[in-house]
């Protein structure tokens, strides 16, 4: 089965805001230019344009697109990356309550195609984070006492990632 995993409202303005400051920011930096020298970019600004595409194209190519479940295992799939974990490895599979969603991101990114990378919580300890959106947060525990997040459209997931976990 595969489960749609779209954007919240904040993370597409964050996404739209960061890419137009990104263009506004990399138009201005070529606009400031000398003018005896437009047919020369300065390699201040050529450094600049190439950061902000890395940062969006990196960005969007480690998001989280959809999961799917298949095999016996959860996948985690994104534009560049997917990530396997097999059902009998999760240990926990619940809703995350709200007072468990205070994290500090330690390595991720919060808004920008997403919320993905690692966190971490004072309830939950370390978190490794592959979200799209804010709802919908269900909280899984490895047998290697991994913590995951995942935040799938549809949250019967949940029931089939219960559901099909070998007793």
């Amino acid at each position: 089965m595969e489960y749609r995993a779209s954007l919240d409202t904040l993370s597409r303005m964050i996404t739209a805001g960061t890419i137009l400051l990104f263009i506004i920011l990399g138009y201005g930096s070529v606009r400031s230019q000398d003018k005896n020298m437009v047919s020369n970019i300065s390699l201040y600004s050529v450094i600049i344009i190439f950061l902000f595409l890395v940062i969006i194209i990196g960005s969007y190519l480690y998001s989280t697109e959809k999961y799917i479940v298949e095999n016996g295992e959860l996948v985690i799939k994104g534009p560049a990356k997917e990530r396997r974990i097999r059902i009998a490895d999760i240990t926990e599979a619940r809703l995350l309550e709200s007072a468990e969603t205070k994290m500090i991101r330690i390595f991720g990114v919060g808004g920008l195609f997403g919320y993905y990378g690692r966190y971490y919580s004072s309830s939950l300890g370390k978190i490794t984070q592959y979200a799209s959106q804010r709802r919908n947060k269900i909280l899984l525990h490895t047998s290697d006492s991994e913590s995951i997040i995942i935040t799938p459209d549809d949250i019967g997931l949940l029931n089939l990632l219960q559901i099909a976990k070998p007793k």
